[in-house]
């Protein structure tokens, strides 16, 4: 069975990428500002949900791999079926150009009736600027290389892309994909099925806590916050399996769970929350997809070299390697990540503009009005 489990894993990692982003994407732009950072978590809670299952029906299922793979095609299956149910976004539909049917969208976001002459301030505002923004777009006409050389795209996208490295390079992707060995190694005396069982759930717990909270406490403190516990669990790893392997050893699963709990309230979730905020509308299909090939990239090579390392560099190097990086990405959130806590998607746009919005190009002045 071998060629068809990588030729079914190339095709779940084409699907993993054609999801993840517009995922992120279609709900930063549906959510009002107030609570855009919790419903974008929420898909975090539903990636924690699956992944959770997986480590349950691994975990009772041990031996038959073919059921598990059968009841996650019914997943999918059922995913496919409700989502011909959602409608698209006000701001994509504008952006085609259908702009009644982007009014009966943002009614349906909204509460209010479809159609109807019910309305209110709120809502004819925001109407009246997905039409400007649908006229801005058609006569601007920009190519891609136009879109990737505007600051308010190349600025963010830099940040993200150095964002994603650091949330692979700490270590976390590691934790989940490889959470049966890396518990193993980690001197963990639990079965180890278990163990991952018990990743999910934290994971799961700590996903679901840290949405309630971000539209109160923003994106960076958590994220900094994240960065330093991660890197005093994996110091505290690397100290016990050097000079106290197999002794007290409930402290190397308190370790491991901690993490995870530390990695899900920020750096493995809060990339993926500003992914769908950080982008000017006409550009955050293109620049987001971009993002995520970067990232998907970095996870590939990290989650397959990571047995090499193992062996070139032994356990305890890797997790003092990861601790450092762990604090590194605290310094990176703090200098460079920015607050996009309870702003609108255009102040968020406007943050990485240059000074002077209005540039000359191709002999005439264009003010910049794009959000």
């Amino acid at each position: 069975m071998f060629a068809q489990i990588i030729a079914a894993r190339i095709i779940i990692g084409i699907s993993t990428g054609f999801s993840t982003g517009p995922s992120s994407v279609y709900t930063a732009e549906i959510a009002h500002p107030k609570i855009r950072g919790r419903l974008v978590v929420l898909g975090s809670c539903s990636i924690a949900t699956g992944i959770m299952l997986i480590y349950m029906l691994g975990f009772f299922i041990p031996t038959n791999w073919r059921l598990i793979s059968g009841i996650a095609c019914g997943i999918s299956v059922a995913a496919t079926i409700l989502l011909s149910f959602i409608p698209e976004s006000p701001n994509w539909l504008a952006s085609k150009g259908r702009i009644d049917e982007a009014e009966k969208s943002l009614r349906l976001f909204k509460g209010l009736p479809r159609v109807g002459s019910f309305t209110n301030p709120e809502l004819s505002n925001e109407i009246t600027h997905l039409q400007h923004q649908s006229r801005t777009r058609n006569e601007q006409n920009e190519t891609v290389m136009d879109k990737l050389t505007r600051p308010e795209v190349y600025k963010p996208m830099g940040i993200m892309i150095g964002f994603f490295a650091f949330q692979q390079f700490c270590g976390i992707f590691i934790v989940i994909v490889y959470a049966v060995s890396f518990s193993q190694a980690a001197g963990v005396n639990l079965d180890p099925f278990l163990c991952a069982v018990l990743i999910g759930a934290t994971r799961l717990v700590a996903t679901f806590g840290i949405m309630f909270v971000l539209d109160s406490v923003g994106r960076r403190i958590p994220t900094m916050l994240s960065g330093f516990s991660m890197a005093v669990c994996m110091f505290s790893l690397m100290i016990y399996t050097k000079y106290y392997a197999d002794t007290l050893t409930w402290i190397p699963v308190t370790l491991i769970l901690l993490f995870v709990l530390c990695s899900t309230i920020g750096l493995l979730t809060i990339p993926f929350t500003l992914l769908g905020e950080m982008y000017p509308a006409n550009a955050r299909g293109l620049a987001s997809g971009i993002t995520l090939s970067v990232a998907f990239t970095l996870t590939f090579v990290v989650v397959k070299l990571y047995p090499t390392f193992i062996d070139a560099f032994g356990h305890n190097n890797l997790f003092l390697f990861f601790g450092v990086m762990s604090l590194l990405s605290m310094v990176y959130v703090y200098f460079l990540v920015p607050e996009t806590k309870g702003k609108t998607l255009k102040e968020i746009g406007e943050m990485f503009r240059k000074k002077s919005i209005v540039d000359v190009k191709e002999g005439y002045l264009r003010v910049d009005v794009e959000n």
